[in-house]
């Protein structure tokens, strides 16, 4: 029979309450708790938000990422942005649009 090493013993204890220690106390702590406007069936965004995001989006993020599957009413009234009709129209026309030939 092999005799068991005491040396080994103590590093498995040290190294099983070093390693579940920290598992176990990140559980014990509660996440933050947020109440979105958005939130349920009732919710509603905040239209200046929106807007402020869909100009970051004209001026960073549309240089490399296209509007294709866009549908301009969406920015308008119906939802979205809540852009109003006139501007609804400026956006669209100020839009590029180009076809892919296959």
């Amino acid at each position: 029979m092999k005799r068991f090493n005491l040396k080994k013993l103590t590093f498995l204890i040290f190294g099983i309450i070093f390693f579940i220690n920290p598992l176990y106390s990140s559980e014990l702590n509660d996440l933050l708790k947020v109440k979105w406007s958005f939130k349920g069936l009732t919710g509603k965004f905040d239209r200046a938000s929106l807007q402020r995001g869909f100009q970051v989006y004209q001026e960073v993020c549309s240089s490399c990422h296209s509007m294709q599957y866009l549908s301009y009413r969406n920015l308008g009234e119906s939802g979205g942005p809540e852009f109003s009709i006139e501007e609804v129209k400026a956006i669209a026309a100020s839009m590029e649009i180009r076809r892919w030939s296959r």
